[in-house]
């Protein structure tokens, strides 16, 4: 599954200047390469599972208009 990369950015900032305590706007991009890998990482293996809990919320918020047309695509065994 593609993670956006400015949701990879924004992960890696917030892990950056939470280790670092330093602001991620104007550091060297070397620097940051690591922090974006590991995101980039962290973020693709949650993010099936993010995927499936927002089409449950979904089907859940729209049930009292329409049934689901089948079981949730993003839940494995499904």
């Amino acid at each position: 599954m593609s993670v956006p990369d400015e949701a990879v950015e924004a992960a890696a900032r917030v892990q950056y200047e939470a280790e670092l305590g330093i602001n991620w706007s104007g550091q060297p991009s070397p620097l940051k390469r690591g922090y974006l890998d590991d995101a980039r990482r962290m973020l693709e293996a949650a993010a099936p599972l993010i995927a499936a809990q927002a089409w449950d919320e979904g089907w859940k918020a729209g049930a009292e208009w329409m049934e689901p047309t089948g079981p949730n695509p993003y839940r494995s065994g499904s």
